[in-house]
Parts: structure tokens; C-alpha cells; sequence
């Protein structure tokens, strides 16, 4: 066992984020620039040589030195190179990935200490587990979720069941509750009774304490109850007085445990006997020992259980339970009266949102197990192909199945979700539900927790088509010949894929028509299992579900594998954008690991997810802060971190060159080597990554009311082409400011005691400007100014002269030519101070102008909301220092009741745009209605989505408000 499971590991994908891709792009562009400036300066450098060299006589080029030798241009072109290359290396940013790794670490700190992400229930914090993809965080497109562990508890209660045909347990779901909440229908409130075992919510006295005896068809529930104690692998443990049931799944643990209540407790298990004590009708416990005589496991692919036994009198059966859809061709198709009836109730208790799974047995005859066995064991040793060959062998004995009933299990929603998933749909997030449930579980699901909106529009893609089922029955009964078979499947799988082909293009033709009609609609897509394997396996169809898909605001997918999921994520992965998957259990771990970016639930079926995952959270609402907050911030931060290294090493490099390019590329440095060594450790290093993991531009209370916001995540918008070039042409602009403006006036100016400014005058001056200008420039960018960002950024404008002065008063073997440079000859000179105003004022000027011009007259939404930010703490400044809340501060809706589009803001109408911005809920007043389009062949129809006990859907679509 050890070993198959290490075979069927795979190896965890190496992920990185996209951020981290566009800097090693940058890098490389740098590193080009860098070429091309060393390549010409040291062209240059030689041609002037060559033609001026002579010229120089102070030069000495006659001396023998190949520096000024005209002959010798070639020697000096190459020592020239790579004297420039050095010079200009600082061109490169090569701390940028030191600080960004620093500031990573301090993010993910920060995401591990974030309380509201605590779940004190299982004592459990969050747990970044790497530090590579915070800011993809920032940037989600698409959510893939699993359902069952993830969107709900994964504690299963044994709810209702149908045996023989009637359905028994009474009550509402809470997923029924939740709709009629939706719907505005009042339900009402659940039975007072005393709370019984965990795992068992079932209500109905038809079944209680023995009372099952006096019914009809007494000897049906016996064989149920009989499956519900034995067809499992439970484990009983002895503790005390009680036994503890050890279950693979909850599922299990919840059918023992309701096994138990109805008087059939599971007692002991060995390896080849389980004993079970069944209550009589004068409640005494009789023991009854069963040889276990296999055991044909459930996987994601067969979808059903089956356990054969021998009971004490000797007779051979086979139970089995499994989902609806595979069960059904396994049935016995005469002479099986509570088929039809189990079915339907199957389906109605998908409807309220419950997990049902089909119980059957058959009776099996001692030649025909005998002969079975033999091949079974044959299968069970096989070295080649050993899965396949064993479930082909359980298929064999799987046949002609009697019905007993089915179970309805359910599993409630966690805490949060709805409110979550409504969160996550206003920020402009994109949700696909991969789930192995049945399609009326899953939609029902969608319902309760808000994944189907009523202003949706809802298709579905399903293959439970009048000619698709005609044909699939033509199928089965022709497994006995090999070439009526062939011939049916080849018909089938025709019709199956022109069918959804034909399905995708009505629903594809529909979404661009009421798109054209309303831009704003939103649809749901729901599509089936069966559906999803003809569509994977064909690239045209793929294609065309993953256009459609991305039209969706939700999309439903049921009835999937593990496998199907991993494929769907690979899909939605294809088309560039995003994709963060969520789940809890083994099953979800190659959806993980495909999608970018992998989040795992600590939950009920161990910590395989988790373990896999990129992020650990202990419930699915924690997504809101992981994303909406965390990720968000981490995105903003570290794109203005990152394009602000490139801006200052560009400012810094090219000053070096312009100021060598009037030196004829000589490599003649304007800077001491002490300043260049310091300029990227000391006094540009500290205060960026102050901003890169404590910047803020909202507080959490807007942002929740506000989660619009993070669309400028997944839109790039603080880290697109206009931003990089923006950066670019400001550290481009700025270089020739701090170089020309301090130059020509040293070039004009004589100083008292009649000397020209030495070059190291000019140099420091050069620096001092570049050093305030760095900063300054970052100051103007900073949304949140706390007391560290004060101490950070005027402290390192402060180090600069403290630095200047230390290291010009020491001995001059160590200062060199800066000695007392500071003290003797800027310190009392006006045009030091008139010159560095001047540069810093041209050279920060249009930066400064642009930003003014952007936040008044082409704001962002963030800047529209730190003035409505401003307005409630100017409010509450008057109110006496209560800060009001947002939705009282700003109306959600217009006079009419209507949605305002998110404008262009102008001046003279930035309230309306705050107004336009405040709007992101969408109404549920009105009628509650859902438009269901369930594509068939040649058109689309609109069918009522009904539940059990309660219908609140209707035809008609609520308005968008």
C-alpha cells in the first residue's frame, strides 16, 4: 500500500510568481541598456582617440600609455569597456531581490499573525507556507473550489432516507432555509428535541426504537439497516464503556452511527468478520457474525462500494452503495418495484441540498461466487494492470442489483460562506465549483450560499437528452455482442458530441446576445460529469466550455473525478489569467498544485490539501482576507517597490553617463567610490521596504464595504506598460535634470578665492540631489504616513549630510579627495543650497504636477475612496470623534433606485463619482427569481428551478439595482 501510494504521488510543481517573471524581463532589459551604454561609450571613447588624441598634449599621448595612444585604440576601446562596465553596473538592481524577498518574508508574517484568519474552534492560524506568491495573491481571476470540506463542514448527519420505495425523516436543510431566506419565504423553526449522537439528525418515529417491525415492508429495512452496519470499512474501538468508530470518510461514520440508533451497532471487526449487535423486538442485543468475503473498494472512478458476506445462516450477499448514476445500469431492470420511487426520491433530496447515495444487495449462489473468487484472486495478485483488472472482475459481480432505498446525508455550510462568496463576486472574482455530488445537490448548494444569484441567468449543459438516453439503453444492451456493441458506441459517441457541441454554440449564441442587450448581466453556467469527459477529451469543445465559462460569474461543474478537476484548473489555467484553487482533502491535491496559486483547508479528511498548498486556512470565509486584503496590499506594494528600484538605479546610472559623455567616455567617475557604494545600501535601501510591507492606501472597514477595489489586481494597474514606462521616463528625466543643472551652474560659477568648483563639488552636489530626489519622489507616493514612515524617510535624507561630514573629517589616506569637502567648501556656500533647491524642484516638478492632475481629473477608485475616507473623518472630527459608517455616508443607489456605473472622475462631479463608487451590492428586493436557460438541441427554454417543500423561483429575472 506504502508503495502504491509513493507511485502515485507526483512531484510538487515549482511556482513563481509573475511579478518575479517581469523582473527577470527587466533585468535582462537593463542588462542590454547596460551593453549598449558601455558598447558606445567605449566606441566613442576610441574614435575621439583616434582623431583628438594628438591633440591632447597634456595627455602625454606619445608617452607609451595605451590610453591616449591614437594607435592603440583598440587595446583601449576593450580596457575602456570594461572599465564602464563597472561604472555603470549600479544600472543594475542588484539588491532588488535581497529587499523583496525581506519584504515578502514581513508579508507573510503579517499573514500568519492576522487574527481575523485564527479559527479558535480548532485552535488553527493561518499559514502562508511559502512566500513566493503573496502579491499573486493580489491578482485572482478565477477561484476553483472544491464543495464538500470547503464551501461545507464535512460533518455528515444522517438526515432522511427512502426505503422501499417510502421516503422517511422529516425537517428543513439548512440549505433549504438558506433559499427560502433568499426568497424572502418564511420557514418554520426546527424541532426542540434532544440532541442526539453527532453524526445523526434523523426525525421520524416510523423507524424508532423497533417501530420499523410493524411496517409493510419490514424485511426491505431489515436488509438496509443490515447494509448501513456492514458495508463500510469502519474500524469500532473499544473506550470505556463506548465504542469509537475509526471511518475513512465522514459518510461512513455517519451511516455506523445511524446504524447504531437504529439498533444495529457495529461491534468488532478482524480482517475476514465483523460482529454486529442487532436490537430484537423485546430489545434484547443478539450477535450476529458475518465473514467478510471481499471487499470491493469505492475509488473516484467505479463511485461505488460493495462488500460481499456470508451471513450466520450460511447465505452469500453482496451490498452496495454508490452514487445515483452509476448505480442505475447496475440494477436489476424487472421484478425491482422500488426503483422508480427510490429515484425520485433520490432526486428530491438532492433538491433540499442533502447527499444521496442508492443501497442495493443481490443475493449470490455458492458455484457462481466460487468461480468469481477464483478470478478475483487472480486480479488481486496480477503484477500488470492490477487496478483495472480488479474493477473489471467487481463489475462482474455487481449485476442485477435489487433496491432497497437510498441514504440522504447532510453536510451544512461553514460559517461565513455566503457572505464570503457574495464579498468575492463584487470584487469582480470569477467562481467555478468542482463537485462530485449530484447536479440538484450542487445547484442547490450554489443557491444557499449565493453562487447563483437571482439576477443570474443560469445555463445548462447537460446529457440526459431524450436520444442520448434511447441510445445509451441500445448500449447496455448490447454488451454481448462485440460488433453491435462497437457499432452503438460509435452512434453514441456521435450523437454525444454533436449534441454538447450543439449545446455550447446555443449557450455561447445566448451569453452574446444578452450581453448585447445588458452588458452588465451576469450568467451561471451548470454542467454535468458525463458532459465534462466527452468535452475534455476534445480540444474544439474545451475550447469552446472555457469561452463560455469565462463569460460566467459562477460556473457549477458535478459529478467530477479528481482527475476531472486537475483538468478543468489546467483549462482555466490556459488562457493567462490567475487561477487560485481551494479544497481540503486528497482528491483536491492536483488542483492545487495545477492552478497558480494553491489554498488548503485544514479540515476533516487530514492534511494531504494542505500539505500540497501554497496557503493553509482553516475555513473557506478566511479566503476574503487572504485575498481582498493580504494579497491586495502585497500586489500594490511590491509592484511600487519593484518599478521604484528600476527608477532610482536608472537615475543613479545615468547621471554617471552623462556626466562621462562630456568627459568623452573616458570613465572618468563625477561620484567618489564611496558614494557609490553607499548609495544602495545606506541611503535609498531602507525606506522602499518600509513602503513595501506597511504602505496602505484604504483602511479594512472601506475595503469591505468597498471590495470593488481589488479589480485593479487582476487589471494590473500597478504594474502595467504605462506604469514601468512612466517610472522610466522619470528616472530618465530626473538624471538629466540632477546632471545638467548642477554642472552648468558650477560652469558659470567662480568662486571667492577665484578657483573654478573642483569636480568632487560638483559630484557631491550631483549626489545630494539625487539622494533627496529618491526620496522625496517616494515620499509623494506614500498613501499611509505612520511614525516609522517619518523617521524612515527624513532620516536617511538626514544621514546623507551626518555621512558627509564623518567621512571628510578622517585622515585623508582614507577620505581622499572629499576631505572636509562639506565643512570647507559647501557647508558656507549659497549657490550649494540655491543649486540643490533648484534641481529638486525642476526635477521633481512634473512628477509631482502629473499626480495632482491624475487624482483630480483622472482618479483611480482608490483615490476615490481616501476622500470619502477624508470625508468620514471629517465628520468625525464634528461628530466628536464617532466615524460614521460608510453605507449611511454615501448613498448605494441613485433617487431612482437604479446601479451608477463606476466614471471618469472630473472635479466639478467627484462627489458624484464617490456616489457611482459606493454602489457595489446587488438587490435582492423585489422578486426573487431565477432564469433558468437549460440548453437543449435548437434552442433554449426557461423551466422554474424547483425544491423540495419550497419553490421560490420563478420565471421571471429580479432587476440589478
Amino acid at each position: 500500500a506504502t508503495t502504491q501510494m509513493m507511485m502515485n504521488t507526483t512531484r510538487a510543481p515549482s511556482k513563481r510568481s509573475r511579478l518575479e517573471k517581469q523582473i527577470d524581463t527587466i533585468i535582462f532589459l537593463m542588462l542590454g541598456l547596460l551593453f549598449v551604454m558601455c558598447g558606445s561609450g567605449a566606441l566613442l571613447n576610441a574614435l575621439w582617440t583616434k582623431s583628438h588624441g594628438p591633440e591632447m598634449w597634456y595627455l602625454a599621448p606619445d608617452a607609451g600609455n595605451y590610453e591616449f595612444d591614437p594607435d592603440s585604440v583598440t587595446l583601449q576601446a576593450l580596457a575602456n569597456l570594461v572599465t564602464v562596465f563597472i561604472l555603470y553596473g549600479y544600472l543594475i538592481p542588484i539588491s532588488l531581490y535581497v529587499s523583496i524577498e525581506l519584504v515578502k518574508v514581513m508579508q507573510l508574517v503579517f499573514i500568519n499573525a492576522d487574527a481575523r484568519m485564527f479559527h479558535r474552534e480548532t485552535n488553527t492560524p493561518a499559514n502562508a507556507r511559502t512566500s513566493n506568491l503573496n502579491e499573486e495573491l493580489g491578482q485572482v481571476h478565477f477561484i476553483l473550489s472544491d464543495k464538500t470540506g470547503t464551501l461545507t463542514c464535512n460533518v455528515m448527519e444522517f438526515f432522511k432516507c427512502s426505503i422501499a420505495g417510502i421516503s422517511y425523516g422529516r425537517g428543513h436543510t439548512e440549505v433549504e432555509r438558506a433559499i427560502a431566506r433568499r426568497g424572502g419565504v418564511e420557514t418554520e423553526a426546527p424541532e426542540q428535541h434532544a440532541p442526539g449522537p453527532k453524526g445523526f439528525n434523523f426525525r421520524d418515529e416510523r423507524l424508532m426504537k423497533g417501530n420499523w417491525r410493524s411496517l409493510q415492508h419490514n424485511h426491505v429495512v431489515l436488509d438496509f439497516f443490515r447494509l448501513l452496519s456492514l458495508c463500510h470499512t469502519t474500524i469500532p474501538e473499544a473506550s470505556g464503556d463506548e465504542i469509537v468508530y475509526q471511518a475513512e470518510s465522514p459518510d461512513e461514520l455517519a451511516f455506523v452511527i445511524a446504524a447504531k440508533e437504529f439498533g444495529f451497532v457495529l461491534d468488532k471487526r478482524t480482517s475476514d468478520q465483523v460482529l454486529v449487535q442487532e436490537k430484537g423486538a423485546d430489545d434484547s442485543l443478539i450477535e450476529r457474525k458475518y465473514k467478510v468475503l471481499a471487499v470491493l473498494e469505492f475509488n473516484s472512478d467505479r463511485k461505488r462500494m460493495s462488500v460481499v458476506f456470508r451471513s450466520p445462516e450460511g447465505h452469500i450477499t453482496l451490498y452496495c452503495k454508490g452514487a445515483d448514476s452509476v448505480m442505475k445500469p447496475l440494477l436489476r431492470q424487472n421484478d425491482n418495484e422500488f426503483m422508480e420511487m427510490t429515484y425520485k426520491h433520490a432526486t428530491d433530496f438532492a433538491g433540499s441540498g442533502l447527499r444521496a447515495l442508492i443501497c442495493a444487495k443481490v443475493d449470490i449462489d455458492e458455484v457462481t461466487f466460487n468461480e468469481w473468487n477464483v478470478r478475483w484472486e487472480e486480479a488481486n495478485k496480477s503484477l500488470v494492470h492490477r487496478s483495472e483488472k480488479m474493477a473489471a472482475v467487481a463489475a462482474d459481480l455487481e449485476r442485477e442489483l435489487v433496491v432497497l432505498g437510498c441514504t440522504a446525508i447532510e453536510d451544512k455550510l461553514q460559517d461565513g460562506v455566503p457572505e464570503c462568496i457574495e464579498t468575492i463576486l463584487r470584487a469582480g472574482l470569477k467562481i467555478w465549483v468542482l463537485t462530485g455530488d449530484k447536479q440538484e445537490t450542487a445547484m442547490n448548494i450554489g443557491l444557499a450560499c449565493g453562487l447563483i444569484l437571482d439576477s443570474m441567468i443560469q445555463f445548462i449543459i447537460k446529457t440526459d437528452t431524450p436520444e442520448l438516453r434511447f441510445l445509451k439503453a441500445r448500449l447496455q444492451d448490447s454488451c454481448a455482442d462485440l460488433a453491435s456493441l462497437t457499432k452503438n458506441k460509435d452512434a453514441y459517441d456521435n450523437h454525444l458530441f454533436a449534441t454538447l457541441k450543439e449545446q455550447l454554440a446555443v449557450v455561447a449564441q445566448n451569453v452574446e446576445s444578452c450581453k448585447a442587450d445588458d452588458a452588465n448581466q451576469q450568467f451561471a453556467l451548470v454542467i454535468d460529469g458525463e458532459a465534462l469527459d466527452s468535452i475534455l477529451v476534445n480540444d474544439h469543445l474545451a475550447d469552446e466550455l472555457l469561452g463560455i465559462g469565462m463569460s460566467c460569474s459562477t460556473v457549477i461543474c458535478c459529478r467530477v473525478s479528481p482527475l476531472q478537476k486537475s483538468q478543468i484548473t489546467g483549462l482555466v489555467k490556459k488562457n493567462g489569467h490567475m487561477t487560485l484553487a481551494i479544497g481540503d482533502g486528497a482528491n483536491d491535491v492536483g488542483m492545487i498544485q495545477t492552478a497558480h496559486i494553491g489554498v488548503g483547508i485544514s479540515g476533516q479528511e487530514g492534511r494531504q490539501a494542505v500539505m500540497a498548498s501554497d496557503f493553509a486556512i482553516a475555513q473557506f470565509r478566511f479566503l476574503e482576507f487572504l485575498l481582498l486584503d493580504h494579497g491586495r496590499l502585497s500586489y500594490k506594494r511590491l509592484g511600487r517597490m519593484i518599478a521604484y528600484f528600476f527608477y532610482k538605479n536608472l537615475l543613479f546610472g545615468l547621471s554617471m553617463y552623462w556626466f562621462n559623455a562630456s568627459a568623452f567616455f573616458s570613465g572618468q567617475t563625477i561620484y567618489n567610490e564611496f558614494y557609490m557604494s553607499m548609495y544602495n545600501v545606506c541611503f535609498v535601501a531602507l525606506p522602499i521596504i518600509i513602503v513595501g510591507f506597511m504602505d496602505q492606501d484604504i483602511d479594512f472597514t472601506t475595503r469591505k464595504q468597498f471590495p470593488r477595489i481589488y479589480r485593479q489586481g487582476p487589471a494590473n494597474e500597478y504594474f502595467d506598460m504605462k506604469v514601468k514606462l512612466a517610472w522610466m521616463f522619470n528616472g530618465i528625466y530626473q538624471s538629466v535634470v540632477i546632471y545638467a543643472v548642477p554642472t552648468a551652474h558650477y560652469y558659470m560659477t567662480v568662486e571667492p578665492h577665484g578657483r573654478m568648483p573642483s569636480l568632487w563639488v560638483v559630484g557631491t552636489t550631483m549626489y545630494t540631489c539625487v539622494i533627496l530626489s529618491v526620496n522625496l519622489n517616494l515620499a509623494m507616493v506614500i498613501n499611509y504616513w505612520t511614525w516609522v514612515h517619518h523617521v524612515v524617510i527624513w532620516g536617511t535624507i538626514l544621514a546623507w549630510p551626518v555621512f558627509l561630514v564623518s567621512f571628510g573629517a578622517m585622515h585623508p589616506s582614507y577620505s581622499t579627495d572629499v576631505h572636509q569637502l562639506l565643512a570647507e567648501e559647501l557647508l558656507d556656500s549659497p549657490s550649494f543650497y540655491l543649486v540643490c533647491v533648484l534641481t529638486i524642484s525642476i526635477a521633481l516638478l512634473p512628477d509631482a504636477t502629473m499626480r495632482v492632475l491624475q487624482r483630480v481629473y483622472f482618479c483611480q477608485d482608490h483615490h476615490i475612496l481616501q476622500e470619502i475616507e477624508r470625508k468620514r473623518r471629517s465628520r468625525a472630527n464634528r461628530m466628536g470623534g464617532k466615524i460614521p459608517s460608510l453605507s449611511v455616508d454615501m448613498p448605494l443607489v441613485d433617487e431612482s433606485g437604479n446601479s451608477l456605473p463606476l466614471l471618469p472622475i472630473h472635479q466639478n462631479n467627484k462627489v458624484d463619482a464617490q456616489n457611482q463608487f459606493a454602489d457595489q451590492r446587488w438587490s435582492t428586493e423585489g422578486e426573487h427569481g431565477i432564469k433558468i436557460h437549460t440548453v437543449i438541441p435548437g434552442g433554449v427554454t426557461n423551466n422554474p428551478l424547483s425544491h423540495t417543500s419550497m419553490q421560490s423561483a420563478t420565471s421571471s429575472k429580479a432587476p440589478v439595482r
